[in-house]
């Protein structure tokens, strides 16, 4: 009987709630990914739907007193919630959507305030900045804002982590931005800050640490 429930429920794309552990799970990151999401054969629509679910349950988790006065690592649960339903998102291509759930979810990584958690919050802003930037044709005034915005946190939460290499890549996609938006200073600026991360170590901290 069991075993039939469980395959209703992934015929009808309900996602299951996980507990998180600790900043060695953070890094590692789990659970879903979209090649399993695929795998259930989803239509655009059905994906999207489980996307907002997915950000009602975050928004309401987030919101609730006695979630997150009891819960344990209630900041990863949370974030999880984004994160699934970001990889939702854009599997239906609703980049919008999921330019949104990747900042919900680095907004809750950083409430870690670890080193393994603010990289991970790194690599969900750069994921935000580059669902953005795939609308970028009908992006409004506040959308090329955000991308500048998520692009900067990221160059800076993966410098301060000594992860030289991802601050370089985040830079440059920033350089190319600016280009774009033809604020040639700023991206010669942030050309040559990108040459000078390409040039230094890369030390990242132990996941204990």
């Amino acid at each position: 009987m069991a075993s039939l429930l469980q395959f209703r429920i992934r015929r009808r794309g309900y996602e299951p709630i996980t507990r998180r552990g600790g900043e060695e799970e953070e890094e590692a990151a789990p659970a879903y990914e979209p090649a399993m999401f695929e795998e259930e054969g989803l239509e655009p629509d059905e994906l999207e739907a489980r996307g907002d679910r997915l950000m009602a349950r975050g928004h309401r988790r987030a919101s609730s007193w006695w979630f997150t006065s009891f819960k344990h690592d209630t900041a990863s649960a949370i974030a999880e919630d984004f994160r699934m339903a970001s990889l939702s998102y854009v599997l239906a291509k609703n980049w919008r959507k999921a330019a949104a759930a990747f900042g919900n979810e680095a907004i809750q990584r950083l409430k870690r305030r670890s080193p393994p958690a603010e990289l991970v919050a790194a690599v969900a802003l750069l994921a935000s900045a580059r669902c953005y930037r795939k609308i970028q044709d009908n992006a409004d005034e506040g959308e090329v804002a955000a991308i500048k915005l998520a692009l900067q946190k990221a160059v800076s939460l993966f410098a301060k982590n000594n992860d030289m290499q991802s601050a370089a890549t985040c830079c440059k996609e920033l350089a190319e931005f600016h280009e774009e938006q033809r604020e040639l200073h700023a991206a010669v600026h942030c050309f040559l800050q990108a040459k000078d991360y390409y040039g230094k170590p890369c030390q990242l901290p132990h996941p204990s640490s």
